[in-house]
């Protein structure tokens, strides 16, 4: 997926994986889309503290680095907008603001950003997963040229005069932001995502952008527990206790990687389109259960045995 999004080609995965730091733009769309932190970029982590830092108002405007003049009341990224993710996005919609205003500068003659391709991408799948919320966030056209002078007082500058931004918030509000602030400084992305979608509760469909699948184990299994060693994300646990296993699946933590799949050989686990519940809900579930036997000949333990026989045994004794 980095590879995919980089504007400037300096992520490859054509031979191996490959990045080339000479040609990188650092707009952060590679960071936007790694569902595992892999590659990270400060300035969405930067701005979700400003805004959240706010009290309430009226209007947020939110502006990229290519724009030269920012009014006194926008708040600037050091970065594209393309470095904003459905995880931020997400957390956005949860601030207590009437409408949030992203401006972005002239992107034809921007040389570090990817002219706001993936940013639009990801606010149109924002907007069919959580439309009661994201009426609020739209994106205007380039704002280059300085528009007011020094001596115009801003809107902020005007409501901070007769101290509306001083009153309280709501208890739910102050809650919710605080749990934002400590999953976007502590927690992985995949934590955010599932914090804020759990919180908006509006969630109607998984966007393409959100990497999630669901998954299930039939009768073959054979309990190696493979699926849940190759799990980059731990999504998948095998528990073992006496003589029986389960298999447990966490499916917001899922990235849909396939590895899990490509390495059980007896073809036991298989994926599922997600649905909506996959990325709030917080239970793990049991995918599969089973008990383990032993072989008569070489004691070792296994779920499916012949005549007996583990697998290799019987291949051996021609059973």
């Amino acid at each position: 997926m980095c590879a995919d999004v980089c504007p400037s080609k300096a992520i490859s995965f054509a031979d191996s994986p490959c990045f080339v730091g000479d040609i990188c733009l650092a707009c952060g769309a590679c960071a936007a889309v790694c569902p595992v932190d892999a590659v990270t970029h400060n300035a969405a982590g930067r701005l979700l503290k400003k805004i959240t830092s706010l009290c309430p108002t009226v209007t947020i405007s939110v502006g990229c680095f290519a724009i030269p003049f920012a009014p006194e009341e926008m708040v600037q990224l050091d970065g594209c907008l393309s470095t904003l993710g459905m995880d931020v996005l997400a957390a956005l919609a949860l601030v207590d603001v009437k409408t949030l205003r992203f401006v972005h500068g002239d992107c034809e003659k921007c040389p570090k950003g990817d002219h706001c391709r993936l940013f639009a991408r990801t606010l149109d799948a924002f907007r069919l997963t959580c439309p009661a919320v994201s009426a609020k966030m739209y994106c205007v056209e380039k704002k280059t040229s300085r528009q007011t002078s020094a001596n115009t007082m801003s809107r902020r500058g005007l409501f901070n005069m007769f101290g509306s931004r001083k009153e309280a918030v709501s208890a739910q509000v102050n809650a919710d932001k605080s749990v934002l602030l400590q999953t976007h400084t502590t927690g992985s992305k995949r934590l955010r995502l599932h914090t804020a979608f759990r919180l908006l509760s509006c969630l109607e469909h998984v966007p393409e952008s959100v990497r999630i699948a669901e998954m299930e184990v039939v009768q073959s299994c054979t309990g190696c527990g493979t699926c849940s060693r190759v799990c980059p994300v731990n999504a998948l646990e095998f528990i073992v206790e006496n003589n029986t296993f389960s298999i447990r699946f966490t499916a917001w933590k899922c990235v849909d990687c396939g590895l899990c799949v490509k390495s059980c050989l007896s073809e036991s686990i298989q994926r599922r389109p997600a649905v909506s519940v996959s990325l709030t809900d917080e239970t793990p579930r049991i995918l599969y259960s089973g008990s383990f036997q032993t072989c008569k000949r070489c004691k070792a333990a296994s779920t499916t045995l012949t005549n007996g026989y583990c697998t290799v045994c019987a291949h051996k004794l021609g059973v």
